[in-house]
Order: structure tokens, then sequence, then C-alpha cells
């Protein structure tokens, strides 16, 4: 049965679409490739830091500071890929007991573009690689952090992670939460990248939501920004592993093809 396509996936489709329009890297995967994979894990590494950040009129009033997060949202990402591959030929392994710190995952990036950038995960390659042969991956799916120009506002600006923006100009202010995340299909015996895609989402709130630190949020603003997170997180994963052609296309979505192996 499919599912029914959510505001947040419709908006991750369209960010997604512009933030890969000049990203030279395969981002799909083709039926052979597809059917060469049986098992299959994830090791998501999104960073714990939440970004507060404001882009004012000039570049004399922007800002933007960066707060340990009392959220933590891998294992949401772990368990929203497991629950999309379910219906699909695959053996999905739990790699929570993986071994690795990952403190070199965010050393050096990669630029495909003057807008592009991604980190690169060749400073953890040998552990990613030991994990993927301790437990005979046929290919590790690597979700970490992200940053890109500001696709929300389209200012000449950068959004990384996740958090709060705010874009003030000329009198007018507008304020978002926002989640920004890179997908990456690593073939599981060379560690070499297959396919990758960005994942984002944003929502449009009322801009006394958007505070300077973090712990000035509300307990409800807190309840409404994790629950907004975890369902556009779910959305944009739905979209783009649909878009790398792990699974079926989410439906009405123009610019995803179906080479999937089958379902279950």
């Amino acid at each position: 049965m499919k599912k029914p396509v959510s505001f947040f996936a419709v908006v991750t489709s369209l960010l997604a679409l512009s933030l890969l329009s000049g990203c030279v890297q395969s981002i799909k995967m083709d039926k052979e490739q597809i059917s060469s994979i049986k098992r299959i894990g994830v090791v998501s590494i999104i960073q714990d830091k939440f970004v507060v950040k404001h882009v004012g009129s000039t570049v004399f009033t922007n800002s933007e500071k960066e707060f340990d997060s009392p959220w933590q949202f891998n294992a949401e990402i772990t368990e929203a890929i497991r629950s999309e591959l379910a219906a699909y030929p695959y053996i999905f392994v739990d790699l929570k007991k993986a071994a690795g710190n990952f403190q070199g995952a965010y050393d050096k990036v990669n630029r495909f573009t003057a807008t592009y950038v991604t980190y690169d995960h060749a400073p953890i390659k040998e552990e990613l690689k030991k994990i993927a042969m301790d437990n005979s991956l046929d290919a590790l799916i690597l979700v970490t952090s992200h940053f890109s120009k500001d696709y929300v506002e389209q200012t000449d600006q950068t959004l990384k992670g996740y958090g709060l923006y705010k874009r003030s100009f000329l009198g007018s202010e507008r304020a978002h939460i926002y989640f920004w995340g890179m997908m990456k299909i690593l073939d599981g015996h060379t560690m070499e990248l297959i396919a990758l895609r960005p994942l984002g989402t944003q929502k449009k709130i009322e801009t006394s939501f958007w505070k300077e630190d973090v712990a000035l949020l509300s307990d409800e603003e807190k309840k409404t920004f994790e629950s907004t997170i975890k369902a556009g997180i779910k959305d944009t994963i739905r979209v783009n592993l649909g878009r790398i052609g792990l699974i079926k296309c989410v439906p009405d979505d123009y610019y995803c093809s179906d080479p999937v192996s089958g379902e279950k």
C-alpha cells in the first residue's frame, strides 16, 4: 500500500532538486546495482548541534550561533530508513553496536560546485569498511550533517545542520525550523560512493518562536521543534530513497523513476 505524500514530502522534493542541480556525482542507482544489494545497514552521525541563525538587511546584522542540542535524531533517521526498506527484499542489519567514534567525519569537505559542498567520508573510510565487513554488508547508508546555500530565503548565506533561522529585511521578518543532512550509499566492500542525496526539510513558523538561544525555548516550543523535525526526516528519507532507487517513488514525484528490484 502506498503511503500518502505530506506537505513535508513536497517541500523536501523541491529542496533536494535545487540542491543537486549542479552536482557531478551519481545520484541514482541502476537496477544492476540495486539487485546486487542483499544486506544493508545504516550509520547515522548527524551532529548534535543546534544552530540559531539570523540574516538581516546588512552583513553587520547577521549572526549564527551553535549550541549543544537537547535532541539526537540519529535513532529516528535509522528507524525511518529501516521502516521504508522493510517492504523490499533487503536484509536490514542493525548496527547499533557497531564500533567507531567517527571523529574524522567532519574534517574534510568536497566542493562540487560554488554552492554545493558535502563532507568527505574518506577520513572514516576504514572504520566504516570494518563495520561493513564485520556485518557482511553489500551496502552501507551513511547519513551526516550537511551545509548548503540558503535555498529557504534565497540569500547568499549558508545553512547547516538543523535549528532555527530568521530572515529580516526592510521591516519584514520570516522564521523557519529547518534540517539539512546528506545520505550516501556506499559499496559494502570498497566504501566507494555509489549514490548520494541531500536530506532537507523546513517549515515556516511565527517569528516569536525564533530565539537567540535554545535554552530560551519553552517546553511547548521544544516539543513543536522536535515533532516538526522528526516528521520532516521521515518524509525527506522517503522521497530520497525513492530518488536514489532503493524504494518506489512517492506518488506524483515528477523527478523520480522506479528501478527497484521488487517488493516483498
